[in-house]
């Protein structure tokens, strides 16, 4: 074996001590990624759903994401919930927001709104939920179908008499409370054409639809809607206030013409119950010293009387108010303007009795009272004002109506025209005036 040249020796020498120096006590590189945390969400812009469905939602991160696990929650778990899978149930009418959060601690986070409208119809059949409050005629069968849009369409049969009953008409729902259109709507039932008139109302875990016939109010039918149905409607079953007890004040005093809402007098117990309506009855309405008008008293004539309020929604809760009426008062110097006795004019089919209290009777042609009012004269006695009950507005409130007086030559009796504010002057009536 040749020896090596001493050359060739340095050579292999330097060579090993640059290998050393580049790699001599190092560790060796690791082999473990870096962990990569989420930098994106996406879940989707929204999802359309009815109460009671369901539809899964999925998070796509980005993809070098190390952890790609999601959270999820819901902002409103009374309209939708969501669970650990992504899972999201629709449960009443409304909207909620669903948020996927990264859990590996990015903070990164994506959401989506779920808006849930109601079932598209619920249709319920005559009895359909049990005994009725009521027993229906003998072999009705049918159904009501209450539609999202609000619309609703009833359609029930009586066998016995071979008789239809079909109508539509709408619906709304308001904080929980059913309510069908104000306004009867034009039917068929029995065999004899009609109007009906539809209503809801709650009982215990039900709520009952009626059907009535207006002018007979005979029962045509009658549906029930259990708590379920109702939820899928956006109807909370027992949310409703009933009316336990009402309270007015013992006694007012009021001069007439003085007009007042009772409406506004009436305490609720509890209050602000679900139905907050009210009627009205006077003790002596034949003596007519208030007109009523729904809740609008408008006291008329002295006198005094018992106003009787009662709820609608519970006919046992009443109170009562006795109510006293004075009479005009009249200004010191028109002391001597009023009449002496009474006096009665007729003009077209109405008659107008002027009574010394400074109150007038305006009755028809067949001497039945109509409106009550009162009158006042000028200091000088050339004008008469006349305050009339304008039953026909809107709002009836008492009008006043100014006619100029002239004195007839030779008479001591003044005279008004009648006419001139219809624009038609030159009809005059006499008036006796005390002097």
């Amino acid at each position: 074996m040749k020896k090596l040249s001493k050359s060739l020796i340095s050579l292999l020498l330097v060579a090993a001590m640059v290998v050393c120096f580049a790699g001599c006590g190092q560790e060796p590189a690791s082999t473990e990624p870096e962990e990569v945390l989420v930098s994106m969400i996406d879940i989707g812009s929204g999802l359309n759903l009815k109460v009671g469905e369901t539809a899964t939602l999925t998070a796509t991160v980005n993809l070098k994401a190390t952890n790609k696990n999601v959270t999820w929650a819901s902002s409103d778990e009374a309209v939708a919930t969501v669970d650990a899978s992504g899972v999201v149930t629709a449960v009443a009418a409304g909207e909620a927001t669903i948020t996927a959060t990264a859990a590996d601690g990015s903070g990164v986070t994506a959401s989506c709104t779920v808006t849930v409208s109601q079932v598209s119809e619920a249709i319920l059949s005559v009895g359909q939920a049990g005994e009725l409050p009521a027993e229906p005629a003998e072999g009705i069968t049918g159904d009501i179908t209450l539609n999202s849009d609000g619309t609703c369409a009833v359609n029930a049969f009586y066998a016995n008499l071979n008789a239809q009953l079909a109508f539509e008409t709408t619906y709304e729902i308001i904080d929980g409370i059913l309510t069908f259109a104000a306004d009867p709507v034009d039917a068929t039932v029995m065999g004899v054409s009609g109007q009906i008139g539809t209503a809801a109302e709650v009982a215990g875990d039900t709520v009952v639809i009626t059907c009535t016939e207006v002018n007979q109010g005979v029962i045509a039918a009658q549906f029930i809607m259990t708590a379920d149905q109702a939820s899928q409607l956006g109807i909370t079953v027992g949310s409703k206030v009933n009316v336990e007890s009402i309270s007015v004040p013992e006694s007012k005093t009021l001069a007439s013409g003085a007009m007042f809402n009772m409406a506004e007098l009436v305490t609720f117990n509890p209050e602000n119950p679900t139905v907050s309506d009210i009627t009205i009855t006077v003790d002596d309405a034949a003596s007519q010293v208030v007109y009523v008008d729904t809740t609008n008293i408008y006291p008329l004539k002295a006198g005094t009387v018992t106003i009787t309020v009662t709820s609608v929604d519970n006919p046992e809760a009443t109170a009562s108010m006795v109510l006293t009426v004075e009479a005009v008062e009249r200004p010191a110097f028109l002391a001597t303007k009023y009449f002496e006795t009474e006096r009665t004019f007729g003009w077209a089919l109405n008659s107008y009795v002027f009574k010394t209290d400074g109150t007038v009777d305006i009755l028809d042609k067949t001497g039945v009272l109509q409106v009550l009012g009162y009158y006042t004269l000028s200091e000088d006695g050339t004008q008469l004002t006349m305050y009339a009950l304008n039953e026909i507005a809107a709002n009836p409130e008492f009008v006043g109506y100014t006619y100029n007086l002239t004195k007839q030559e030779g008479s001591e009796l003044l005279q008004y025209d009648i006419g001139e504010p219809l624009g038609a002057p030159g009809m005059y009536f006499a008036l006796e005036q005390t002097q």
